[in-house]
């Protein structure tokens, strides 16, 4: 897969996360469901030739993935939050004790 490919399999993927939500809301599918399959089809793509399948030989490319899908992960739970914290005030630190754990 050159860079160019992924480039464009990125993009397309990104395009449809952003407008499956708009198009399913009639059907009883969620875009996390589409996304998956999607995913799938992706991963059923043939690899290139010499391109090695042991975790070990492509070490470097796989922490920097990991540490990639970690950091949006951790950047969505973030968006999410809805609580506000306010230091001084007691309530705000047991509202919060759920996210602490």
């Amino acid at each position: 897969m050159t860079a160019d490919l992924a480039y464009v399999v990125i993009g397309a993927s990104l395009l449809l996360a952003i407008v499956l939500p708009d198009l399913l809301d009639r059907w009883a599918i969620s875009a996390p469901m589409v996304l998956v399959g999607v995913g799938m089809l992706i991963g059923l793509t043939p690899l290139p030739d010499g391109l090695p399948l042991d975790p070990q030989t492509n070490r470097v490319a796989i922490e920097h993935a990991t540490e990639l899908v970690i950091i949006v992960a951790l950047m969505g739970v973030g968006l999410a939050l809805d609580r506000p914290l306010e230091l001084r005030d007691p309530r705000a630190w047991r509202r919060w004790s759920s996210t602490w754990r």
